[in-house]
């Protein structure tokens, strides 16, 4: 025997079906000021180790995104949201990779396209040819541009920026290079992109200034998160690879919240050759109030003193800089709000060998 429903009864089932459980979720998000960027480079099991993870791990880490429900948004949407002051869901994050390795297009892209996952991929031009080297073919990147990848520029030439500086033509000459990448992805996939990765991550205030001449948002190697607050013209990215490529590390980089600090000198210095020392000097502008828990950590060969100045200011000194290249400073706050949480600024210092010819990759 048929049970007939009512048709008012019917009415009222429908009506609250509709109103409870799945809309629910997405009206009550957590939201946050900030978000964070992921950097890759290969993805790979027969790359270089320092700038790699390999095949597992990065499905592992894609895996893990899933299931504790992080979102992954376009990096231009979230430049976007943080430069009309918007707020994001919590824990929201976009994933980028520099230098357009093949190994994106066969090993990442299937599984980020499988999970429906946005990325960007930041191309150095001049690497970039009819056929895929260790670099992706231009038809390659054209596949992905048209299935929705967003395509960044990262230079023409891919050169330490900052190695001929003194030379009076050295800023015209920035210039041209980073025009003539964005003149390519023109003429070869047909787009424009505000988006630029600084090359290995090096920039200093006048690269800076270029990048900002140029109407492009930079972004940097150096870690931390992203806010409305931050400098859109270096804007940190979380590297994950060689030994950061844990899923662990991938939790620590995504809970973390921007440490607002005012640095002299400003971020991205450069030592002269026969230095090896360095005083860096910060102001702590925001975040919570228990600066007594302040870390500052530098990278390897370096020895670091902290030291209290005075209300929320402190000074840096770092000895026994011997080796020529990058150094970074890594400051963290826990956030006595959130449990394993903590506010995050980066300071990068160079250092050219005595040659002045700047330092290999």
């Amino acid at each position: 025997m048929r049970h007939i429903i009512p048709p008012n009864l019917l009415i009222l089932i429908l009506c609250c079906w509709l109103s409870t459980p799945l809309l629910a979720v997405e009206t009550n998000l957590d939201q946050t000021d900030h978000a964070v960027v992921l950097l890759y480079h290969h993805v790979a099991d027969n790359t270089p180790l320092s700038t790699s993870i390999s095949v597992k791990d990065f499905i592992n880490q894609l895996d893990h995104l899933e299931n504790r429900g992080y979102r992954v948004w376009p990096l231009s949407h979230i430049v976007s949201a943080l430069q009309n002051n918007e707020l994001l869901p919590d824990k929201t994050i976009a994933i980028t990779f520099d230098d357009a390795y093949t190994s994106v297009f066969t090993n990442a892209w299937p599984e980020l396209q499988r999970r429906n996952l946005p990325f960007t991929v930041f191309v150095n031009t001049a690497s970039i040819s009819s056929q895929p080297t260790t670099y992706m073919s231009w038809s390659q990147l054209e596949t992905l541009s048209k299935a929705g990848v967003s395509i960044g520029n990262h230079s023409h030439s891919h050169q330490h920026m900052l190695s001929n500086r003194d030379k009076p033509d050295w800023a015209q000459t920035i210039k041209q290079d980073i025009q003539q990448a964005g003149e390519r992805l023109q003429q070869q996939l047909g787009i424009t992109t505000q988006l630029f990765a600084y090359p290995y991550g090096e920039f200093n205030p006048a690269l800076q200034n270029l990048v900002a001449d140029s109407g492009l948002i930079g972004f940097g190697q150096h870690s931390g998160a992203v806010s409305a607050e931050g400098d859109f013209t270096a804007l940190p990215r979380f590297p994950i690879g060689g030994s950061y490529a844990s899923v662990s590390r991938l939790d620590t980089a995504i809970n973390s919240r921007v440490l607002p600090v005012k640095a002299q000198p400003a971020n991205g210095a450069v030592l002269n050759p026969n230095e090896t020392t360095f005083e860096l000097n910060i102001t702590v502008v925001g975040g919570p109030d228990n600066l007594s828990a302040l870390a500052c950590y530098p990278s390897a060969g370096t020895n670091l003193t902290l030291q209290t100045k005075g209300n929320r200011e402190f000074q840096i000194q770092l000895s026994n800089i011997t080796a020529p290249g990058r150094h970074k400073i890594n400051c963290t706050l826990p956030d006595p709000q959130h449990q394993s949480a903590y506010f995050w600024w980066s300071y990068l210092l160079m250092k050219p060998p005595a040659a002045d010819k700047w330092y290999q990759q």
